[in-house]
């Protein structure tokens, strides 16, 4: 065992010496490239001069006979390297002199490709009349909630049904009382998987608005990082971790559909309409809210650089037209170039098109006496095809890879990755078909422990623990294009099986440290704030990301505390967005909106 343990620890140093041999080879040959980025601080800025944001493409002053450096520019990095991105203060002198001065030293010579100038600004350049309307709405709105918490304090008996639904006080008392659900229970795994999905996708973000918002002084760190086989499985992650969501969004939609069923013996056409009607309401005031700010000025003048006015500015313009897309959870359909507002909304739209596809499937099972199996191999196959379809007969390149090769960040959307795969329903639709499989599996075997014997037991742990970091190994593997369509198809639904089985397992009985470690009180209590957290957090981490353009060192102590700061303002924002909106619309849902009855079992308690 000694040996063994020895000849593993060598075999680590070795890797470890070898990985950090070719990360210094690279550190050394890109040294002498023209830098990826460059700031003058806004404070050197004149309030006379311009400061502009400028994206460069390099090419060579002399196309027949190119510098040596041309072929390490060209080389393939994780960064494009012959896009440079500038932040200038001009006065007297052109764009054109100072990339001229500056580019002469490596023979080469550049195009703008993108071009953005404009004045330092202050709040009091916002005076439209969105901005006045908002403003007033949270004034009001606080107003109102102050009102009703202080009227429902110490449990007052003379606030009405409203104010109570809207009291922070009533809302933090419901929001600790005990659920005594058996489905809720059963599946506690479910809120700890939430959280720590949560937790993982603020550092996904945190990690990609370090790589493609900073000003990076050592941007060797990213280039290094394929060399390190921990921190490539990481990478990987960063396109896959969305998906446990739409494991246990369909999870639970198949159990509310069998639970139908069992108390109403059917599924009626009204109880489909119901159930689109709630789920829809159910997301939208948060959704409202966050397209209010998306579409005003406020997000800008929150922004102290003018480097990233652009980006906001054309956030602002994109959702004060097609606000309504979002609305109706189709703005992932027929995107032009960058046309989406809040691109990190895409996963609702998927998420609520294939509710309703998947929820119409299972009302004309019923009606029709067909089997779900049949409809459920024609989304595999139809979601599958178009994938492999668009891998083979375009430049699309497959799977989405987040990193510096995404940038600039306004051609985010444009990117094809991101058109055909990553914002498109079938990319996630087979994902959300094992969910569902999974959800009707556990239905019907809740009281048993499937996972009994110690063989089913290794495939438990091999599945929930293999078959996800398999897949983000495999992620960031760079082939030719059939291999390419082949890990676009497979991927996901890969890392989704192994987080299906893992919620499987823990739900009858099995899992053991891992099942108590993800049913412990903490996580499952900040499982509840989790979609008002996923909303808000985009505005904590790439806002405060842009807040200002400054030089930054890149190192593993730098990204890991801004993952954890990040955390930290995203959980506490989120909290506070729950607990003064969410819940209180849930609450106001329930009262208004007509809701799917229980059938027999209503009847059975009416009657006793």
């Amino acid at each position: 065992m000694r040996f063994t343990c020895c000849i593993l620890v060598i075999c680590f140093d070795v890797c470890y010496f070898f990985l950090g041999a070719t990360a210094s080879t690279i550190s050394q040959e890109l040294s002498i490239l023209p830098r990826i980025f460059y700031v003058n601080e806004t404070e050197e800025c004149p309030d006379d001069h311009y400061y502009c944001k400028v994206d460069v493409k390099l090419k060579p002053k002399n196309v027949d006979d190119p510098p040596e450096l041309w072929k390490l520019i060209k080389k393939e990095s994780i960064y494009r390297r012959d896009t440079i991105f500038r932040a200038f203060c001009i006065g007297g002198e052109s764009i054109e002199e100072k990339l001229e001065q500056e580019l002469l030293q490596y023979n080469l010579t550049g195009d703008v490709s993108q071009l953005y100038c404009d004045h330092k600004r202050t709040p009091s350049d916002v005076h439209r009349p969105i901005e006045t309307f908002i403003g007033l709405f949270i004034f009001s709105y606080m107003g109102f909630i102050i009102f009703s918490t202080i009227k429902t304090s110490n449990q007052k008996k003379d606030a009405n049904k409203y104010q109570k639904m809207f009291s922070t006080t009533n809302v933090w008392r419901e929001i600790n009382k005990p659920n005594r659900n058996e489905d809720f229970n059963k599946l506690l795994s479910i809120q700890g998987i939430r959280t720590f999905a949560m937790v993982f996708i603020i550092g996904v973000h945190s990690f990609f608005t370090a790589m493609t918002l900073k000003f990076v002084r050592n941007p060797e760190y990213f280039e290094d990082a394929p060399n390190n086989l921990l921190m490539s499985v990481f990478y990987g992650s960063f396109g896959l971790i969305v998906q446990v969501y739409f494991i246990i969004s369909s999870w639970l939609l198949s159990v509310q559909l069998n639970k139908i069923v069992e108390n109403n013996g059917d599924f009626s056409w009204k109880d489909l309409l119901l159930l689109w009607l709630n789920r829809y309401l159910r997301l939208l005031p948060t959704i409202a809210v966050l397209l209010l700010l998306h579409s005003s000025d406020i997000l800008a003048v929150c922004i102290s650089h003018p480097y990233f006015y652009s980006m906001t500015r054309a956030e602002v313009k994109r959702c004060g037209a097609i606000w309504w897309k979002n609305l109706l959870f189709m703005q992932n359909i027929n995107v032009q170039e960058n046309e989406i507002c809040s691109p990190g909304m895409w996963y609702l739209a998927v998420d609520f098109q294939m509710y309703t596809i998947v929820s119409a499937f299972f009302f004309i099972s019923r009606k029709f006496k067909i089997s779900m199996n049949y409809f459920f191999g024609l989304i595999a196959a139809v979601s599958a095809l178009m994938q492999t379809f668009y891998v083979l007969t375009t430049e699309f390149g497959g799977l989405l890879r987040f990193g510096p090769r995404l940038l600039p960040p306004e051609t985010f959307i444009s990117n094809p990755e991101t058109l055909y795969s990553y914002i498109k329903p079938y990319g996630s639709a087979i994902t959300y078909i094992i969910g569902f499989i999974f959800g009707t599996i556990y239905w019907h075997n809740k009281n048993k422990n499937i996972f009994g014997t110690i063989e089913k037991k290794l495939l438990f742990y091999g599945a929930f623990i293999g078959f996800p970091i398999l897949a983000c190994y495999l992620y960031e593997l760079r082939s030719n294009r059939a291999v390419e369509a082949l890990l676009t198809v497979t991927l996901r639904p890969l890392f989704s099986l192994g987080i299906a089985v893992g919620i499987l397992g823990m739900a009858t009985g099995s899992g053991g440290y891992i099942k108590k470690f993800f049913e412990n009180s903490s996580m499952v209590f900040f499982g509840n704030f989790t979609y008002s957290i996923y909303m808000s957090h985009f505005l904590v981490v790439f806002g405060r990301a842009v807040f200002e353009a400054k030089y930054v060192e890149v190192d593993d102590f730098y990204l890991f505390s801004n993952w954890i700061l990040d955390v930290i303002l995203s959980y506490l924002f989120g909290m506070y967005f729950y607990i003064l909106l969410e819940h209180p619309f849930i609450k106001l849902q329930k009262n208004l909106v007509p809701q799917i009855s229980s059938g027999k079992k209503e009847e059975k308690s009416k009657t006793e």
